[in-house]
Formats: structure tokens, C-alpha cells, sequence
């Protein structure tokens, strides 16, 4: 997969993504933690799937941050 340089966030650790698990009350899949270790808020080249005749948009991936980036977020 391509990813526009300069946009993967820092890679959360085994500490923030417990954190995260435990104020969310869930336990993350160990594939999808090494996808957030990866690729933690990039903006990928290719952004436009299909799925099921529908073109689907990616803007950015999913990621975490140490603090919180805007009132309401939570503190992990």
C-alpha cells in the first residue's frame, strides 16, 4: 500500500493502545494493532475503492494519539 509522504502520526505504543482497550472496554484485534503501528493516521495514494457498485472515499486512516486532539476526546 501507498501512503503520502509525511502523514503517518507517530506509532502508538503497547501502553496507549492498552490504555485505549481499557477505557473503551475492548480488546482490538492483533491484526488491526499492527495496521494502527503501520499506518497510524496516514492518508493513503489510492483512496477510492469499489465495493458492492459503490465507490467508497478513504480520506485518512483511523489512528490514536497520546492526547487528545479537541475538547470531548477522551484521555488515554
Amino acid at each position: 500500500m501507498k501512503i503520502k509522504n509525511g502523514s503517518k502520526l507517530q506509532s502508538p505504543n503497547d501502553e496507549l493502545i492498552e490504555s485505549f482497550e481499557e477505557y473503551c472496554e475492548i480488546k482490538l484485534p492483533t491484526d488491526f494493532i499492527d495496521f494502527l503501528k503501520k499506518y497510524n493516521g496516514s492518508i493513503p495514494i489510492t483512496n477510492v475503492f469499489l465495493h458492492e457498485k459503490n465507490e467508497l472515499l478513504i480520506e485518512h486512516f483511523l489512528c490514536l494519539f497520546i492526547k487528545p486532539i479537541a475538547e470531548g476526546f477522551p484521555q488515554v
